[in-house]
């Protein structure tokens, strides 16, 4: 299989706002994590008559992992950005960072792949030829944070602000948002806080009786994956760094031959 080196992938192209003027034509839709279920997503656009000639879409990110279509779901977002905007979630974030184009002082690369990111490992050559080529260097440019202007104007980001306040006028404030991006993208002190609402606001994450059945495999599949590479990249350098291409090349010629 060809590896595409990773020395291809050094770009720093972070945006933390986007700012959209009114849609005074036709209808702005907000919409939850996805997680990979282009199928549906297109379901619910199909029910509501959506029309991109006139409507938006502004997805709180999560595009990817867990479900069938991550790859699909990013290929689509990337075609249909006239209309179709979203923010970074965590999941982009871990995908980014495990791709080696940024860093994190949160989470590690591997973790991507322990949170539903094992569909990158099966792209076949010409798609993930495709991944590194077009579709990173354009989900690297996707904001932490849309705000809407208009006489109803909204804000949309993936988790939460991490502070009370009577006004988020402070998302209007780069320095801000890069200082805040672990609250934007993984915290749920809102949710921790009301825990059996927690347990409701999860049942949106799209994990049926199907895929439940997927992410018990997966779960397997990853602690045999972790047991062969513990030795590779337990304490040793990060994986995030492009010096360290090499490293992770290694790593993914070894899950690659984790059986099944």
């Amino acid at each position: 299989m060809t590896r595409i080196p990773l020395s291809s992938l050094i770009w720093r192209c972070e945006v933390y706002i986007s700012r959209f003027c009114e849609n005074k034509e036709g209808r702005d839709f907000i919409v939850p994590d996805v997680h990979g279920r282009l199928d549906r997503l297109k379901a619910l656009f199909a029910s509501v008559d959506f029309d991109s000639s006139r409507d938006r879409v502004f997805c709180v990110g999560d595009l990817i992992d867990w479900g069938p279509q991550s790859y699909e779901m990013l290929l689509f977002a990337m075609e249909n950005e006239a209309w179709f905007h979203t923010v970074i979630g965590n999941h982009e974030d871990m995908l980014l960072c495990f791709a080696g184009v940024r860093d994190s002082d949160y989470h590690s690369a591997m973790d991507f792949i322990r949170n539903g990111g094992e569909w990158v490992l099966e792209l076949d050559d010409e798609r993930k030829k495709d991944l590194l080529g077009r579709i990173l260097p354009w989900l690297d440019k996707q904001p932490y944070v849309i705000c809407v202007d208009g006489q109803n104007p909204f804000s949309v980001i993936h988790a939460e602000v991490g502070t009370v306040t009577d006004h988020l006028d402070f998302l209007f404030d780069e320095k801000w948002v890069q200082e805040h991006i672990v609250e934007l993208t993984w915290d749920r002190k809102v949710c921790d806080s009301h825990r059996h609402h927690y347990q409701d606001v999860l049942k949106h994450k799209i994990l049926d009786a199907e895929n439940a059945k997927v992410a018990a495999k997966e779960e397997a599949d990853e602690r045999r994956l972790f047991e062969s590479l513990r030795g590779k990249y337990e304490n040793g350098p990060s994986l995030t760094k492009p010096e360290n291409a090499d490293l992770y090349r290694q790593i993914l010629d070894s899950v690659a031959h984790i059986p099944t």
